[in-house]
C-alpha cells in the first residue's frame, strides 16, 4: 500500500507543460526540473527561499538544482499554504542569471 503525498501540488503540471512548450529545453534540465518538482511532495522548503518582499504572502521561490545552462537556469515560484497542505505553482520560467 502507498500513502498519499503529504503535500498537495497545484499547478505544477500545467506550468511544466507550458514551460516545455515554450523553452523546448533539454532532455537533463527537463527531468531536472520533473525531479524537483516531485520533491516538493515531501518538502515544499528544500532549497527555497521565502519572498520577504511579500510579507503577508507565502511565497516562495528557487532557482532549481542541475538547470544552469548557457548563462541561464529555471526559477520557480510557488505558495504554501500550511493548513491545506497545498503547494501552488504560480510561475516556471528560464531566466538570466543572475537571478
Amino acid at each position: 500500500m502507498t500513502l498519499p503525498p503529504f503535500w498537495d501540488l497545484q499547478n505544477f503540471g500545467e506550468r511544466f507543460r507550458a514551460w516545455r512548450g515554450q523553452e523546448s529545453p533539454p532532455d537533463d534540465v527537463r527531468r531536472a526540473v520533473g525531479e524537483w518538482i516531485a520533491s516538493r511532495y515531501d518538502d515544499p522548503y528544500a532549497g527555497a527561499r521565502h519572498e520577504l518582499d511579500a510579507p503577508l504572502t507565502n511565497i516562495w521561490s528557487c532557482i532549481l538544482p542541475d538547470t544552469e545552462r548557457d548563462g541561464c537556469a529555471v526559477y520557480c515560484s510557488f505558495r504554501i499554504d500550511e493548513e491545506d497542505r497545498t503547494v501552488t505553482c504560480d510561475q516556471l520560467s528560464t531566466l538570466s542569471l543572475p537571478i
